[in-house]
């Protein structure tokens, strides 16, 4: 964690540092980046027999967990904009045309998309972790740590925009991290896993 932070951090530096230079490819970057460690952590999951002999009961319950967190950040979510009386305003292009939800979930599926070839890949023995480098997945979210940090360095308006957004905006991680806590909770009488490990879960989700 340490190692992850002091990358953050350093990255960050660098990237003020180097603020004279033109980092217009670096979302692109950042994207391969993100695509590429989803895959190899799909391959991971795949070429373990342990986890893929759980899967039908093990993955049964990571879905269930998974559905009941996002259903508490979302409801903290929606309390925070009732009790500050928020306005959702939706996303639009440069032309000013609404973008569909379809659209901006086009991301998601395509992580997705990279997650479960890897985990096919892995399954077959396509490709192993034996064959792989050891801790490359490791490396590979060091690397997008790095680049996320020269992303937030270089961004000169990074500043200016956290200053023109409405302020009971900053609240919104507060309350989703807390619904999900509390859905967690609350869903703890049906699982039975210790509680210390549910709100674990429930905090990587958060």
């Amino acid at each position: 964690m340490f190692t992850v932070i002091g990358i953050m951090l350093c990255s960050i530096a660098a990237g003020i540092f180097l603020r004279h230079l033109q980092f217009c490819w670096i979302d692109k970057v950042i994207i391969w980046i993100i695509w590429l460690l989803l895959f190899l952590l799909g391959v991971e999951m795949g070429s373990n027999p342990q986890i893929i002999s759980s899967f039908p009961t093990l993955g049964l319950s990571a879905l269930s967990i998974s559905i009941i967190s996002t259903a508490g950040s979302c409801i903290g979510a929606a309390f925070l904009a009732k009790l500050c009386r928020l306005k959702y305003t939706p996303q639009t292009d440069r032309s000013g045309k609404s973008i569909s939800l379809l659209k901006s979930l086009k991301g998601s599926f395509i992580i997705l998309a990279f997650f479960a070839v890897g985990t096919i890949i892995g399954y077959f023995g396509i490709l192993t972790r034996e064959i792989l480098p050891e801790k490359l997945s490791f490396y590979t979210l060091c690397l997008l740590i790095m680049f996320v940090g020269l992303s937030i360095g270089h961004n000169k308006r990074v500043f200016e925009d956290l200053k023109s957004v409405d302020k009971k905006v900053l609240l919104l991680p507060l309350f989703t991290i807390s619904g999900t806590l509390a859905a967690i909770l609350a869903c703890s009488i049906f699982f039975r896993y210790q509680i210390s490990d549910l709100l674990a879960i429930g905090s990587g989700q958060a």
